[in-house]
């Protein structure tokens, strides 16, 4: 273990991880909810309706896979939740139930208190929601993985990696 328990810590939420359901990340149904308020204030529905919040898209799971995949933030989801259900409780609400000005009040306190979990919360969110095939048909762009098909690269001029492939490696062989 390390000094700080981050390694044992990360190796449990990993070893219950991979206990349910094959190894997939599970949220409770409670916590599905909370993250799905959270979502739709992380990212809402555009004003004139085009592009739907994140929540509304149920990127909920898709972000908590993705959350707990990541060995980083895997120690992060739950109790980073648990903190945004505890704030808003102290707000008087749950969060589901609270208006917009104390959602945020409750985003921005816990935000402050939980910088990682904010982090590693956005970073999963945008990814889940500019993968969707609703927002990428909305932004008009053609659906799958860029590379092979995908979009034109125009050569370049291979001297320009000379510098770089002069350097010594930098990275260790596995």
């Amino acid at each position: 273990m390390s000094d700080d328990g981050k390694t044992e810590a990360t190796e449990s939420v990993a070893a219950a991880s991979a206990e349910r359901d094959g190894g997939s990340a599970v949220l409770t149904e409670a916590q599905t909810t909370l993250l799905t308020a959270v979502l739709d204030e992380l990212i809402p529905a555009s004003g004139d309706g085009r592009m739907p919040a994140a929540g509304e898209l149920g990127l909920a799971a898709s972000v908590g896979t993705v959350m707990s995949a990541r060995p980083a933030s895997a120690c992060l989801l739950s109790p980073g939740l648990d903190a945004i259900e505890k704030e808003a409780q102290a707000a008087g609400s749950p969060f589901p139930d609270g208006d917009k000005d104390s959602k945020a009040a409750v985003i921005g306190a816990v935000s402050a208190a939980h910088p990682e979990f904010f982090e590693a919360l956005w970073s999963a969110t945008l990814v889940a929601y500019y993968q969707h095939p609703r927002v990428v048909a909305e932004l008009g762009l053609r659906p799958g993985p860029p590379f092979p098909d995908g979009y034109e690269v125009e050569p370049s001029d291979e001297k320009l990696l000379a510098p770089v492939r002069a350097k010594a490696r930098m990275y260790r062989e596995c």
